[in-house]
């Protein structure tokens, strides 16, 4: 995999984040950033892939912190 795979997938989730409209949309932005997470989780090193490394680390951590819950969709 390349890493400007992951960099696609990371600007089209901030995209549908961003414009995501609850009744239209079946997914939820939890469910959309957790299985980006799940997608690229233990994949990427800090020592060889440190940008992608927190990204995913800090979508992870969006995901288990529930900041999405305290937003309004």
């Amino acid at each position: 995999m390349d890493n400007i795979k992951l960099w696609g997938e990371a600007v089209n989730l901030v995209a549908d984040l961003s414009q995501h409209n609850a009744a239209h949309d079946p997914i939820s932005p939890e469910e959309r950033i957790a299985s980006f997470v799940e997608t690229y989780k233990d994949y990427f090193d800090p020592a060889d892939d440190f940008k992608e490394y927190v990204f995913v680390r800090f979508a992870r951590a969006v995901a288990e912190l529930g900041v999405l819950d305290d937003m309004e969709h």
